[in-house]
This record gives C-alpha cells, structure tokens and sequence, in this order.
C-alpha cells in the first residue's frame, strides 16, 4: 500500500496535481515510517521534498531533505545518500 502511495504521489507530481501528491506522500510516509524501512523513508521524503519544491516552499523542502540527509547516512547502502546529496544541490 505504502509503494502504491508512493508511486501515485511521483506520479501526480509529474502531472501537476501538488495537492494531491503531497497527502499521498505524507500517508506513504507515514507507512514507511510505522514499518520501520529506513530506505523507503529516505526516498519518500525525496519525493516529499519535491513536491514541496513543485509549490515553491522551499524552507519546507530544505528541512525535509535534511531529514531524509539524516537517514541516508545511516545506510549501509550509499546511493539514498548520493540522490539526497544530489537532490539538494
């Protein structure tokens, strides 16, 4: 369900509907965070953060990265990392 959200929310980005995406990405958030998957989590507030660059709210962009930072760097894998990283800039 949470994947589902997730992919609804990229996809609605994609097609402008900020609105839309943005309850759907803080729900599949939500999920990922209640399953504990660090990963997702990460990517999710990517999207997340998207979005809210989409809607020109850039402080709140910026403090959502910082958090998926926060998680990326826990990884074992350093690829969320690299895409935060990458994302910001």
């Amino acid at each position: 369900m949470a994947d589902s959200l997730f992919n609804q929310a990229h996809f609605n980005l994609d097609c402008g509907e900020y609105q839309l995406a943005l309850s759907q990405s803080l729900e599949a958030l939500s999920l990922y965070t209640d399953l504990r998957d660090s990963v997702r989590q990460a990517k999710s507030l990517r999207n997340l953060a998207a979005i809210y660059l989409s809607m020109n709210e850039f402080n709140k962009a910026m403090t959502t990265l910082i958090k998926a930072l926060d998680i990326a760097r826990h990884l074992d894998d350093p690829i969320p990392l690299g895409e935060t990283l990458l994302t910001m800039g």
